[in-house]
């Protein structure tokens, strides 16, 4: 009997974009709005000023150093997602920052009402040493989740204050 070959899935347009960041030299400026590849930009709330910088290094995907100049609600990075075809959404993420950071993450549902954040169970902690997080949603018990949306995307809410994150490589399962 022959060995079939195995099943690979094609690649999704944040996976792209992702490959792309990994990629290495880029670099910028902060601002209210930041796109770091095709589906990957920063928002933040205009009252908060967001000034920095960022960088995509050869061996990390992604470092923030933000430095806010005046006082705003929110700050986070968002990541467009394809269909989202399966019952999980997973999220894997190596991180890490110089001073404790707390982050969370929401699964993003665009209605025609507006929009619906569900939140993933876990927070990510980012310490001085990296560290891998791992957190999954199941979506046909996710309180709140549209069965349809226009769009989605995954929210990484962020500190709305001063605080650098290097994020050494991150992986969004959507089967």
């Amino acid at each position: 009997m022959q060995a079939l070959p195995p099943v690979t899935p094609p690649p999704s347009p944040l996976d792209s974009a992702l490959r792309d960041l990994e990629s290495g030299s880029d670099k910028g400026r902060l601002a209210d709005v930041t796109e770091f590849a095709p589906g990957i930009a920063l928002r933040a709330d205009p009252a908060l000023g967001v000034a920095g910088d960022w960088r995509s290094p050869a061996g990390r995907l992604l470092e923030l150093d933000v430095r806010p100049r005046g006082t705003g609600g929110w700050i986070a990075l968002h990541l467009a997602l394809g269909e989202i075809a399966g019952d999980w959404l997973g999220l894997f993420c190596r991180s890490a920052a110089p001073e404790e950071v707390l982050i969370r993450v929401a699964l993003r549902s665009g209605t025609a009402e507006g929009f619906t954040d569900s939140f993933l169970p876990r927070h990510i902690l980012a310490l001085p040493e990296p560290m891998t997080h791992a957190d999954a949603l199941h979506l046909p018990t996710t309180p709140d989740l549209p069965a349809e949306a226009s769009w989605r995307e995954l929210v990484i809410f962020l500190p709305a204050r001063a605080f650098t994150w290097q994020i050494h490589d991150l992986k969004v399962l959507t089967p």
